[in-house]
C-alpha cells in the first residue's frame, strides 16, 4: 500500500522551529510523509535548512520582527503563489 504526504507550513519563526522537527523524521508505517515547506519575510530564520526548494521567502519584505501585522497585506498578497509553488500534497 502507497503511504500518503502531508504538506506542513513552517510559517514565521515559530512555525519555522516546529516543521524543522519533520526534516527527515522517520515516519511509522500507516502515517503520512511528512512533505516540510518554509515560508517567512526574511531568511533569519531559516538556517540550517539544505532544500532550497522547500524554502519561499517574501520578495520585498524583512522581516516583522514580532509584529505581525507589519507584513499582512504581502503576506495575504502572496498565499497563492506560495501554494503554487509549494503544492499541498
Amino acid at each position: 500500500m502507497e503511504q500518503g504526504k502531508v504538506r506542513l507550513y513552517g510559517c514565521g519563526g515559530l512555525g519555522t522551529n516546529i516543521v524543522k522537527d519533520y526534516i527527515g523524521r522517520k515516519i511509522a508505517p500507516g502515517f503520512a510523509t511528512p512533505m516540510v515547506s518554509f515560508v517567512d519575510t526574511s531568511r533569519s530564520n531559516l538556517s540550517g535548512i539544505e532544500d532550497e526548494s522547500s524554502i519561499f521567502v517574501l520578495e520585498n519584505t524583512d522581516g516583522s520582527g514580532k509584529v505581525r501585522k507589519e507584513n499582512h497585506a504581502q503576506i495575504s498578497a502572496a498565499v497563492k503563489q506560495i501554494l503554487l509553488k509549494q503544492t499541498p500534497e
